[in-house]
């Protein structure tokens, strides 16, 4: 059983649809939680599998539920930066506020961090009077 259980959640991960489409078509509940909490769409969102996570919607996973974090489907999709999944995630109704931490105080916290490691790399490189707006490229 645990074997069966870790080849969906690695199919949900990989995007391997038709193995994951199968077992659920087959009454493999889509709410299904790992050891720590995590859930096929969970991890579908967090590595930016779209088609896993628009399959996973449409036959009823719960957008709003939560791993061992406090995070959600949401916010795991955020902190990778996976548009495609944020925005079907949006559209079946996922709670942007919802979960610890929301969707948007991580991508605050992302943002920050990434221009962190930017002024770090530029002042390494002897470019620390450069302005925000020129970093881009960091």
């Amino acid at each position: 059983m645990f074997e069966l259980a870790g080849r969906m959640f690695d199919a949900a991960r990989t995007g391997n649809m038709n193995t994951l489409t199968a077992y659920i078509v087959a009454g493999l509940n889509p709410n299904v939680q790992s050891n720590s909490r995590d859930t096929f769409l969970t991890l579908a969102a967090y590595n930016d599998q779209p088609g896993i996570v628009e399959m996973l919607i449409r036959v009823g996973a719960d957008v709003e539920q939560t791993i061992d974090c406090g995070a959600r489907p949401l916010t795991r999709s955020t902190s990778r930066g996976g548009v495609s999944p944020v925005r079907l995630l949006l559209a079946a109704g996922a709670d942007s506020d919802a979960g610890t931490p929301s969707a948007p105080e991580t991508a605050r916290c992302l943002a920050a961090r990434r221009s962190r490691r930017c002024r770090i790399g530029m002042a390494a490189r002897g470019k620390a009077d450069m302005p925000p707006e020129q970093m881009s490229a960091c």
